[in-house]
């Protein structure tokens, strides 16, 4: 899903059509209590290699007409008729995420070759989507990036510089940062390495990490070790009020769960998920956390927190106690405080 503000916001909603997937957008204009079918022909669109809470198909917003669908494969789908209909759009590879401000908008393309070989690359567009031109940060790296885009002139790119497998140790992050809008690029190391996993290894022992921002200066960053099952994984979290130019001490792991990412909300307050685990937020900036709806995670089906349009209003989608299907909304009006179960309707 994706708001604009604590009251507007689609939904994607998975439907089946035929011997295909499709995807009708609904349209929410009260946070999300209310939801009503928006789009007139449903979208066609990629099957899933396997089930996953990873947030896809993925929707965006630029304004209450224009908004992008990402599919599972990664391919790209514009409107500018608020979602009534969609139109295929030509891209340099799968997006993995895409992210707007007003006309400004900026995405992350993946092209890989029939070697395995891949690259991750930035694509900029200052007429909401119509015409796209490619960013020049520094290079990208080839296995995924962790994209945070707290402003119009403000961006963050976290990346690796090379391959990584689960039995292998990732190598060292990449924070490339620019707070002109992309003309200039500024890059640094993070701290997620040199320290001991706890399996004995000294070094990167970091099994992949996420970053978000809540101010063109507030970040948060996870470092993951490598999961020792689907409901554990050492995490070490780290703050910048700098922009990245300094960090805090290690301040342990946030929650429990392997994978799942942070949303900032302030540099107060920020919510995580993961596999196997329910919603933990906290309020004092990261140094305790707190678990406030434990019903969100019924089956173990872990739970994904989407987004927060401000310091109070907040979206998670965890799993549906009766048909164990990844469709539980759940809405926070407190800053992750207490959460609240929404229904999309579907067809």
């Amino acid at each position: 899903m994706n708001f604009l503000d604590a009251g507007f916001g689609w939904a994607p909603v998975v439907q089946s059509c035929s011997d295909a997937s499709c995807v009708s957008v609904f349209v929410s204009d009260n946070g999300g209590e209310r939801w009503w079918r928006r789009t007139g022909s449903p979208i066609v669109v990629a099957e899933p290699e396997s089930p996953s809470i990873h947030p896809r198909p993925m929707v965006r917003l630029a304004t209450k007409d224009i908004g992008w669908l990402i599919d599972w494969a990664g391919r790209l789908f514009s409107t500018t008729d608020g979602a009534v209909t969609f139109h295929p759009e030509p891209t340099s590879g799968a997006v993995i995420d895409l992210q707007a401000h007003g006309e400004q908008v900026w995405r992350l393309d993946k092209s890989c070759d029939p070697q395995g070989s891949c690259q991750v690359s930035l694509m900029t567009s200052s007429d909401y989507g119509r015409t796209w031109a490619v960013g020049h940060p520094p290079a990208i790296g080839r296995t995924g990036a962790s994209f945070a885009w707290p402003s119009a002139q403000a961006g963050y790119i976290l990346s690796d510089r090379g391959d990584s497998t689960i039995d292998a140790a990732r190598p060292d992050p990449v924070l490339t940062r620019t707070l002109d809008g992309g003309k200039t690029w500024t890059t640094s190391a993070p701290p997620c390495s040199g320290y001991d996993n706890g399996s004995g290894y000294e070094g990167s022992g970091s099994g992949g990490w996420d970053l978000a921002a809540s101010s063109p200066s507030d970040l948060w960053l996870v470092c993951q070790d490598t999961p020792a099952s689907g409901a554990m994984q050492p995490k070490h979290l780290y703050r910048s009020s700098d922009g990245g130019a300094s960090w805090s001490q290690d301040l342990g792991t946030p929650n429990a769960g392997a994978g799942g990412h942070t949303v900032a909300a302030s540099p107060a307050r920020a919510c995580r998920g993961g596999s196997r685990t329910s919603i933990a937020c906290t309020h004092d900036g990261g140094r305790t956390w707190f678990y406030p709806v434990p019903q969100a995670n019924p089956d173990d089906g872990g739970v994904d927190v989407y987004q927060f349009v401000d310091e109070l209003h907040g979206w998670a989608i965890g799993q549906d106690p009766d048909t164990g299907a990844i469709s539980a909304l759940w809405h926070t009006a407190d800053g992750g405080d207490s959460w609240s179960r929404q229904h999309v309707t579907t067809p």
